[in-house]
């Protein structure tokens, strides 16, 4: 199963636990969502031991939409994220709330920002995960060849190329 698979499912996978997805452009919701994860998951996305979002970063967040994913009051409690560094590739970035976690929400959303991504001429998606964050990495593969091209400060440098879907004749 590849990508593009997983996200044609993505929106069962969001009704089922009663969420809906939503462009994320609000800085405070990043900044209540940040509030709402355990330092452990704050220091898997953010690479540091920050206690909360500043406002200076949530707009700067703000400033790229990203895809989020609310709860049905309307608290943001996942954001997916995109930033273009060259013409075809993205660093990428992901924060899930504690609560929200291990339900295939992270699966369903990042798979739906890869097809995004690609469909926008996207090719190769970049990320730096720590070390210690194997989840993360093994959810990556789920969706995409993931490649180590590097380590610094704690960190393995992903290289993960979007392909093209192929399409049945």
């Amino acid at each position: 199963m590849n990508y593009h698979q997983i996200a044609r499912e993505a929106p069962r996978t969001f009704r089922r636990n009663l969420l809906r997805l939503v462009v994320q452009n609000d800085p405070q919701h990043l900044i209540d969502l940040v509030d709402s994860c355990s330092p452990q998951s704050r220091f898997l996305r953010f690479h540091t031991g920050m206690a909360a979002l500043r406002p200076s970063m949530a707009e700067q967040l703000a400033a790229t939409p990203s895809l989020g994913l609310r709860n049905w009051r309307g608290r943001l409690v996942a954001d997916a994220r995109y930033t273009r560094t060259h013409d075809d590739e993205a660093e990428l970035a992901v924060l899930i709330s504690d609560k929200y976690q291990g339900r295939g929400l992270g699966l369903a959303l990042l798979a739906v920002l890869f097809e995004r991504a690609h469909d926008e001429g996207v090719r190769v998606l970049n990320a730096e995960v720590l070390n210690s964050n194997d989840a993360m990495v093994r959810l990556l593969e789920k969706l995409a060849p993931v490649e180590t091209v590097g380590f610094e400060d704690g960190a393995r440098r992903l290289r993960i190329p979007l392909e093209p879907v192929a399409l049945a004749v």
